[in-house]
This record gives structure tokens, sequence and C-alpha cells, in this order.
């Protein structure tokens, strides 16, 4: 006769349990660590053979120096890990103030005025947190710049006279920066801050650059830049925040995108990514970089373009729209920068490389043989 079999049904369904849930465990806490350490060092080793070539851009592309770049996985600033705290408005004093009196009328009757804009008085940065998991969010170090009130004829009768004045006042200009080291801020200049955005629109497909008119301004007339390239202004300071008298380059970046390509917080995908703090060794300012992408169309982001509160300021200013769906497309993005280089501001090479590092666009192989060849 057949032998009856006590199935032990608790024991059965304990086990199934416990195998779904080691299960659950591991697809969903388990791998996505274990993934999320390989891509961690994947981009790791990314960034260290990037970070080895940089200094060799730098000497092909002497103009800006990297200050700081972002702190977290993919090298951007998180939000909030920069702060620009508003002190005392600067004083211009000395032979730059006598230089100011000398050229205002100038200055006045070639139709440039004389606004307030923010510079930066000093620059800390600090590590707030220990926890591994908030350096990897890029949430343990923060970036403290303390920014003051000035005249734009401020920084003409320093930075730009410096460059360009007499040679009596470039040698008296001189004798005030001579005595700080590269990257400093020199106490007697205003020395502006801005922010300047590479734009992709289409989901990724085309980067977008602007050529100034020839004519145009005082600097870098007729080369190509960032569409996005903004002063740090008082109004980033928000009346709410006026008390504790604090903003972020973040808010700088979201105004300009409006103001000088009409695009709106609804326009973007997330929010503006700041991946670098620059140095320009000519100018002595510096300038926060980053990137923005939108699923905008070309057409979509010319027609905002066109109808941007700052248009008028930009009158003659053509708009560069370039493929970059294919790593041929960026490379040659790339070429184009290194052959055509005296058509393109410091501030477009700068920028639209960083950010096409910062995407991954290009392998990091790729960028080391660029740079070499």
């Amino acid at each position: 006769k057949g032998q009856v079999c006590n199935v032990d049904w608790t024991s059965l369904f304990v086990g199934a349990v416990i195998g779904a849930v080691v299960t659950i465990i591991a697809q969903n806490i388990l791998l996505p660590v274990a993934v999320g350490r390989w891509e961690g060092r994947r981009r790791r080793a990314y960034y260290r053979k990037v970070n080895t070539a940089w200094s060799d851009f730098e000497r092909l592309h002497p103009r800006l120096k990297l200050v700081q770049s972002g702190w977290d996985s993919n090298k951007c600033f998180t939000p909030g890990s920069i702060v620009m705290r508003l002190g005392s408005p600067f004083v211009l004093s000395g032979i730059a103030r006598s230089f100011r009196t000398a050229h205002t009328d100038e200055w006045k009757a070639r139709n440039f005025t004389d606004g307030e804009q923010i510079g930066i008085a000093s620059i800390s940065i600090a590590r707030i947190a220990d926890d591994p998991l908030a350096e990897l969010k890029g949430l343990a170090h923060r970036l403290e710049l303390g920014v003051h009130q000035y005249r734009y004829f401020d920084f003409k009768a320093t930075h730009l006279l410096r460059l360009q004045g007499s040679d009596e006042e470039r040698s008296e200009l001189n004798v005030l920066t001579d005595a700080y080291s590269p990257g400093e801020v020199v106490k007697d200049f205003p020395t502006p801050c801005s922010v300047g955005l590479t734009v992709i629109c289409e989901r990724g497909a085309y980067l977008l650059l602007t050529r100034r008119a020839e004519g145009q301004g005082d600097w870098e007339s007729g080369k190509i830049f960032n569409p996005v390239g903004e002063n740090v202004n008082l109004r980033d300071f928000a009346a709410a925040n006026r008390e504790a008298r604090d903003s972020t380059p973040d808010v700088t970046a979201r105004r300009g995108l409006y103001e000088e390509l009409g695009l709106r917080k609804e326009d973007i995908l997330g929010e503006p990514r700041l991946h670098s703090l620059a140095w320009a060794s000519d100018v002595l300012d510096f300038k926060f970089f980053g990137v923005v992408e939108s699923s905008l169309s070309r057409s979509e982001v010319r027609d905002r373009w066109r109808n941007a509160p700052d248009r008028a300021e930009a009158k003659g200013f053509e708009l560069i729209e370039w493929p970059i769906t294919s790593r041929e497309e960026c490379l040659k993005l790339l070429n184009d920068v290194r052959d055509c280089n005296i058509d393109w501001s410091p501030e477009a090479i700068f920028c639209t490389v960083r950010s096409l590092l910062t995407l991954r666009r290009v392998s990091a192989e790729e960028f080391v043989e660029w740079v070499h060849r």
C-alpha cells in the first residue's frame, strides 16, 4: 500500500516568505548598492583621467583656470553647497579712483551705464561633514563667497584699464595686482562674479551657442559665447532673503536662462547643474560654469530667445545650434574648439568642454587624445 506523505505546510510557507524577502532585498537593496558602487568606481576612474589631462588643456587655453569643480559623483555642485553672503559695499580708492574720475565723461558719452553689480570680496572652502553618504551626494563641502556691491565704472577703472588703458594706467594698476597669487581675490579690485551656461535642447540632441555681433560691447566682440552669461546681480538676493543677505549662483543661473534665452523653469529638465568655478587670468574675475538641458525643440528655443527680456541688448547676436547626438559629432565640436579657437571666447571654450565631460559625451581616452593631439 502507498504511504501518506505529511507535508509541513507551515515550514513551506515560511520558507517561501523568507525566499521572497531575500529576493526582494537582493533585487532592491544589495543589487542597487553593488551597481552604485561599480558605477561610482567607473565615474571616479573617468574623472581621474580627465583631471590629469585638464592641466595640459589649461596650458593650451591659459586664460581661464579651474579653481574648484563640484563635489557630487558627476562633479557638479549640489544645490545649496555654494553660498553668496552680501557684505559691505565695495569702495574704490587710491589711483583707481582718480582713473574712474578721469574717464567717467568718456564712458558716459559712449553710452555705458554705471549700473550696480555684485563682486567677490573673499572665497572660502570648508568641509562641513565627514559622512561618506554626504560625500557621495556632494554635501560634505561648502563654498562660501563673501560678496559686495560695486558700480560698473569701478570695474572699468580697474580690471579693464589694467588691460586696455594707457601705459601709465596699466603700470599703476599692475602694482596693485602683482602682490597677489593666481586665483586670489585682489583687495583693491571689485572682482566681478558671473554664471555661464551650456544649454542643450531636444533632449540632448543639440548644444546651443551664440556669436556676438562685431563691435558689440567692449570685450571679445564677434566671438562665440555661451548662450547664457550673466553677472551676479543684487536682484539675486531676493526680498525675502535681504535681511539674511544670502543667495546662490543657482539663482543667477535661472535668472540668466529667462532674461537671455526666455526659458522658464517649466522649459528645462531639472535644475541648472553648475560644475566649475574658474578664475580669469586676464580680467582677474571669477566665473561659475554649468549645463542645463531642455526637451524643447530648436525652433521652440529660438522663439523664446527672440522674445527674451534682454533680447534688445543682444541685437545682432546669432544663435548657433551644434548637433551632439553621436560621439563623432561631439568630437567634431571639440575639434572646432581646437582648430578655430581664435573664433571662440575663453568662456565658451571652457564651459563647452567641461559640460561635454560632465555629461560624459566623450570618453576619458578620447578627451586625453584630443588634448594631446
